[in-house]
Order: structure tokens, then C-alpha cells, then sequence
């Protein structure tokens, strides 16, 4: 699902179209005007049809195994609710230091004291969890939508890991 909230960026508009010929499963959201991007997470989330709902920007890179790998980690691990994993800036592979922890509780106490400890792109979500707790992104939060995302997924009893390896 790719969400174009620049509609009247016409050669993304016309990229995305040809890219959807190409591949069906590609479905692209046209939004009506710019809406922003808790709106456009919140269309995204709404159209899922998935088991899992793999999260990232347009200006992200995943490597080529990174859906893969994820998918694995998540099959082994019922338990978990959300996996990110490490992320390095292009051209190395060194993680950032920030978003090193994979124990879920001492991510949780992270987020409680301010940190992100998940980088948002490179989540991985169980979507059922979304759908039974009805959790969605909070308007109020427009600068750390993800943070308030990852607290109500929290309340909600759920758990957040980090995969140990670079996949964004």
C-alpha cells in the first residue's frame, strides 16, 4: 500500500500508476489533498488486509531480506507484537547507537522516559493487535505519532522488540 499525499505532484503520481501496472498487488492511495501524515498512516492501517503491516518512508531503504527476515522473527515469536530492527545511516552498516536495545522491557522503560527505542520505519506489526484494540495513530500527537502509537500499543499489553541486525 503506498499512500501519495502529494496529489498534485503529478510525476509521483504518474511513477506510482506505473509501477501498479507492473506489480497488482501494488495498491496506491491517492490522497484527496495533503492530509498530512497522521491521516495517511491512519489510510494505510485502514486498508491493510495482511497479517503483518510493514511500516517505512519514502526516503527509507530496506535491504532486500529485510520483510523476510522480519516475517520469520515474527512467526518464531507469537509473543511479540511489534519488531523493528537496527538502522544505519546509508552506505554503512554500523547500527545507530540509539535504537540498540532488543529486551521488550527495557524498551518499554525507554519509551516511558522519552527515548525512542523503535525507529517507526522500521516496524513490523501484528495488524489483528491494531484491529482488536482498535489502535490507530493519535492526531494530537503530530510530532511523536509514533511514540503515542507505541505507548497505546503498550497499554494495550502489547510487546515491542528490536531485532539485533541491520535491515533499514
Amino acid at each position: 500500500i503506498i499512500i501519495n499525499d502529494s496529489p498534485d505532484d503529478l510525476k509521483t503520481t504518474a511513477v506510482l500508476e506505473r509501477y501498479k501496472r507492473y506489480d497488482s498487488r501494488i495498491k496506491v492511495i491517492q490522497n484527496p489533498s495533503n492530509q498530512g501524515l497522521i491521516y495517511s498512516l491512519n489510510a494505510g492501517l485502514d486498508r491493510a488486509k495482511g497479517k503483518y503491516i510493514a511500516r517505512m518512508d519514502d526516503d527509507d531503504i530496506s535491504y532486500p531480506n529485510r520483510l523476510e527476515r522480519q516475517v520469520a522473527f515474527m512467526e518464531a515469536h507469537p509473543e511479540i507484537t511489534v519488531t523493528g530492527s537496527w538502522v544505519s545511516p546509508v552506505g554503512s552498516d554500523e547500527p545507530y547507537p540509539f535504537q540498540r536495545e532488543t529486551d521488550p522491557d527495557i524498551i518499554k522503560i525507554d519509551l516511558y522516559m522519552g527515548n525512542a527505542a523503535i525507529s517507526h520505519p522500521s516496524a513490523m506489526i501484528r495488524r489483528a493487535f491494531l484491529e482488536q484494540h482498535r489502535i490507530r495513530y493519535n492526531y494530537d500527537f503530530k510530532s511523536a505519532e509514533d511514540r503515542r502509537f507505541w505507548m497505546d500499543i503498550f497499554e494495550a499489553g502489547g510487546i515491542i522488540g528490536n531485532m539485533p541486525e541491520v535491515l533499514l
